[in-house]
């Protein structure tokens, strides 16, 4: 059976949106090589490269506004600069100096952001996931308008608790205060098509993350 096309919405950004987006996507681009570098040099321990997704941390970090929370996993650790963080916050948890905005409470790499609304990258693949619904729900609870945005990988759509979190925000009725946005969806190396497959019957990525 022939799957029916899916719609695209057409978006066309003002020049200076795209300017804004542009430039995010370079620094985030430069940051995270560096980081790569360093760490293929043995001088930090630990980086979660970026490169290849900054456009839809970028869009997702700008579509938010000012009180909402961005819940992001270990590669969208760029939202926090886009929200305001500056690099060398960044730099001081790499490498682990007197700098570092979490005083060693953190593991390398995952730098809090709380006053840009932006939590903790998560290090463990979708354990994120119903931190912002728990976040949306809180939200509605004391009725605040904020939307939660969880930003993960399509690999995240197999853990436990990416289900967890869809049964959360339909059990609870958050899906007004929280929304997710995947990052690209990039299959690790090492894994073959039939193991990919086995995931789901879903056989596009697309239909995937929307179901």
């Amino acid at each position: 059976m022939q799957e029916a096309p899916l719609p695209r919405p057409v978006v066309t950004p003002s020049k200076e949106s795209a300017r804004s987006l542009f430039r995010h996507m370079v620094r985030l681009r430069l940051v995270s090589a560096r980081m790569v570098e360093l760490q293929r040099n043995e001088k930090i321990a630990f980086h979660a490269s970026c490169l290849g997704e900054e456009a839809v941390i970028v869009a997702a970090a700008l579509a938010a506004r000012e009180g909402d929370w961005i819940f992001p996993g270990a590669r969208e650790w760029g939202a926090a600069i886009v929200r305001g963080m500056p690099n060398p916050d960044i730099r001081a948890s790499c490498i682990r100096s007197a700098f570092d905005p979490a005083k060693g409470r953190a593991s390398p790499d995952h730098t809090p952001g709380r006053r840009w609304h932006v939590a903790p990258p998560s290090g463990i693949t979708g354990a994120h996931l119903p931190q912002a619904v728990g976040a949306a729900w809180a939200a509605k609870i004391k009725k605040e308008d904020v939307v939660t945005f969880a930003l993960f990988g399509e690999g995240a759509t197999s853990t436990g608790d990416f289900h967890n979190a869809l049964n959360f925000a339909g059990v609870f009725k958050t899906r007004p205060s929280s929304c997710a946005a995947t990052t690209a969806a990039r299959p690790a190396a090492w894994r073959r098509v039939d193991e990919e497959a086995s995931h789901s019957p879903a056989r596009r990525r697309l239909r995937r993350s929307r179901a």
